[in-house]
């Protein structure tokens, strides 16, 4: 398991990370998502978008976007996320750091 760099320098540099392992751009250009189908879960209305921010304290971070109706319990919130490769090029996103 190798965790690929989590903070990065520019904006550019975290969406290639996002495109290097198999996801796709956002036709506006502001972040990432994967292809292919996606199962949505009970009151989400979207797939989930993987977005590039700035955070002062850290620098550029990859940011996970979870799409749920209003009044749906237990929603994942949006969280800064890491890549993690695992097994021969197959990757995740794992939580960071909840501080931030």
């Amino acid at each position: 398991m190798k965790t690929k760099n989590t903070v990065y320098k520019t904006k550019k540099e975290a969406i290639a990370a996002m495109l290097e392992i198999g996801m796709h751009v956002l036709s506006d250009g502001s972040g990432c998502y994967f292809p292919g189908s996606y199962t949505l879960n009970y009151g989400e209305y979207a797939q989930p978008d993987f977005k590039p921010r700035f955070s002062k304290n850290i620098g550029w971070v990859i940011k996970f976007v979870p799409y749920y109706l209003r009044g749906t319990f237990d929603v994942p919130r949006s969280q800064y996320m890491s890549i993690v490769e695992h097994d021969d090029e197959d990757y995740r996103f794992e939580n960071f750091d909840e501080d931030y």
